[in-house]
């Protein structure tokens, strides 16, 4: 449902799992949804935002652990420093 949600296809979310694994490819999903839904202008095709971060992470380049707390913190009112 989600992965309908971003308009990523089903292949798209097969290479991702395939690349990095489903739990990193369900935080990225769940991070790239989030991150639409807050503001849709952002990013206007959030399946490639989907697949750039995936490549990303295969650079070691997504450090995703900040961009999950700092949703959360922004959900809760909270600011980075």
């Amino acid at each position: 449902v989600l992965r309908r949600m971003i308009g990523l296809s089903e292949a798209g979310w097969a290479d991702g799992k395939q690349k990095v694994g489903s739990y990193a490819a369900a935080a990225i999903l769940a991070t790239v949804l989030e991150k639409s839904i807050r503001d849709p202008e952002q990013i206007s095709k959030p399946g490639g935002y989907f697949r750039a971060m995936i490549d990303r992470a295969l650079e070691g380049k997504l450090n995703l652990e900040r961009s999950l707390f700092g949703l959360a913190d922004n959900r809760y009112g909270k600011t980075q420093k």
